[in-house]
């Protein structure tokens, strides 16, 4: 979609899932890529933006695009209430993936992104999670 001659972020955005789902053949179906878990207790369910099986094992891919990082609502310095929930949703699916699968790629093109998420990922018990830097 363009909006004011420009592309938007949201439409980058699925495009860069896109690109990432082709990566690996293309999207699972969605019923393929629905999962539950337990997490904190409770018992959540989720939809991947894609899963495969890599040498055995159930991997969920997840594509995490940034147009601006300094102006990504992902970044731990934007402190308003709604980039707040932005960060603690990251943080809440790499717990419902991590609980989910055995293993979790996230795919992007931030490596700020890529830095803080897995620090933050390491500092509450995720270990089963890398990322990639994907242009």
């Amino acid at each position: 979609m363009v909006h004011n001659g420009r592309y938007r972020a949201i439409d980058k955005a699925q495009q860069y899932e896109d690109d990432i789902q082709n990566l690996y053949g293309g999207a699972a179906n969605f019923n393929s890529r629905q999962y539950s878990a337990i997490v904190d207790g409770q018992l959540v369910n989720g939809v991947a933006d894609n899963v495969v099986n890599i040498n055995g094992r159930n991997v969920a891919i997840e594509a995490k695009f940034v147009e601006d990082w300094n102006r990504s609502l992902r970044n731990p310095l934007d402190t308003k209430p709604w980039a707040i929930a932005e960060q603690n949703k990251m943080l809440q699916q790499a717990k419902k993936y991590s609980n989910a699968f055995d293993e979790v790629i996230y795919h992007t093109n931030s490596q700020e992104l890529a830095d803080h998420y897995s620090q933050v990922f390491s500092q509450n018990g995720i270990t089963n999670v890398t990322f990639e830097i994907t242009p």
